[in-house]
């Protein structure tokens, strides 16, 4: 399906519209009947179905003539016309998607199986889906420690979302092994992978293993647990069901968070969590939500206000092995159509991350669905 072929002729009749009803406007005096008839008029012109109580009017050739050359002279009112229909497709997506979290709510800050840190009796839950391949995911590492420590009440729930390649896949693989063996041992294990500056091999990951104190044989065996891929799989489909995009995505206290948090708007989630649960906290009023300052680490929210394109999310191209698998061969995702979208139509944030294969890039609507790993 040619999306940008649907979007012009979307905008065209949008300015079909916008002249009916400047056209209108301009003639407000007149009374409802006479309106009325003259709204049915231009249709009819419109529509070439020319009689005699409508030969004074322009033909359908003369109205785009005027079109033509209005956009011409104001080529701004594209980009409006686009950013405004761009804003009601993600208030739209946001909304569906938060009906979904508050229906799942309960099985998503309860699942036994999802590697958890933070504080087991916490009121205030927080699911991030990620990929250790994405660059916006490893961001966020620092700033989720930093929430984590200025908040000992809450809890993250982690959702290994492993949809850009081979070696996200065998990254989140390793990962929920570990946590398998040893619960304790999962934030450093996350950690290093988040830190990686190439692609995660076998012997790479099994250093790891054992930089953190784990038997790389007891390992090995945990690997060959078929309830490995039964975790990752049942990740995909919450996130199909949530209709996500793209990593990394929140859930704080059950409010539907797309794509990367500074540490004000994090902590302002956080807050605004904390004073929705009538709960009474046992952690030290002195050590809940203290909030920082600090814009260090801050990464732009996307947000459709500050955005060029409202929830416009990125997806990593990498290199190598980076570049097959879930995404493809081109190594960018794919559209719902199954076109890849590449080349120039891209936008291409400054990220500042350099570390592995990855370079980050953003794709523009329509937002392409989760794919499943090695499907």
């Amino acid at each position: 399906m040619n999306y940008r072929l649907i979007m012009s002729y979307v905008l065209l009749l949008g300015f079909f519209c916008f002249l009916i009803f400047a056209y209108l406007r301009h003639s407000s005096s007149h009374t409802s009947v006479e309106m009325d008839t003259m709204k049915s008029d231009i249709i009819k012109a419109l529509k070439n179905d020319i009689d005699e109580s409508t030969a004074n009017l322009p033909t359908r050739k003369q109205i785009e003539a005027v079109v033509r050359d209005f956009v011409k002279s104001n080529p701004e009112i594209v980009v409006e016309a686009l950013n405004s229909y761009r804003t009601k497709q993600f208030a739209e997506s946001q909304k569906k998607t938060q009906e979904t979290v508050d229906q799942l709510r309960a099985t998503l800050e309860n699942n036994k199986k999802d590697p958890v840190i933070g504080n087991a009796n916490a009121k205030i839950k927080v699911i991030e889906f990620f990929d250790y391949y994405c660059g916006y995911c490893r961001k966020m590492l620092g700033i989720n420690e930093q929430i984590l420590s200025n908040n000992p009440d809450i809890q993250f729930i982690f959702k290994e979302l492993p949809i850009l390649g081979e070696s996200s896949k065998k990254a989140s693989r390793a990962a929920i092994a570990i946590n398998m063996l040893d619960e304790s041992k999962y934030k450093q294990f996350q950690k290093e992978l988040l830190n990686l500056n190439e692609d995660a091999t076998d012997e790479l990951i099994k250093s790891i293993v054992r930089k953190i104190g784990i038997d790389v044989d007891n390992f090995s065996k945990a690997l060959q647990n078929p309830e490995i891929d039964a975790i990752l799989q049942d990740n995909i489909k919450v996130a199909t069901q949530l209709e996500l995009h793209g990593t990394p995505s929140y859930i704080i206290g059950g409010k539907f968070y797309p794509g990367a948090l500074s540490d004000v708007m994090f902590q302002q989630a956080i807050d605004e969590a904390r004073t929705k649960n009538t709960s009474t906290s046992t952690v030290p009023n002195d050590k809940v939500g203290v909030s920082t300052e600090s814009k260090k680490d801050e990464v732009k929210i996307n947000d459709p206000k500050d955005a060029k394109t409202p929830f416009v999310r990125n997806v990593d191209q990498q290199d190598g092995s980076q570049g097959q698998g879930a995404q493809g061969d081109s190594g960018s995702a794919e559209s719902m159509d199954g076109a890849a979208s590449k080349g120039p139509d891209n936008l291409n944030p400054e990220s500042g991350d350099d570390r592995g294969p990855s370079k980050d890039k953003q794709l523009d609507l329509p937002l392409p669905p989760i794919v499943s790993p090695g499907a």
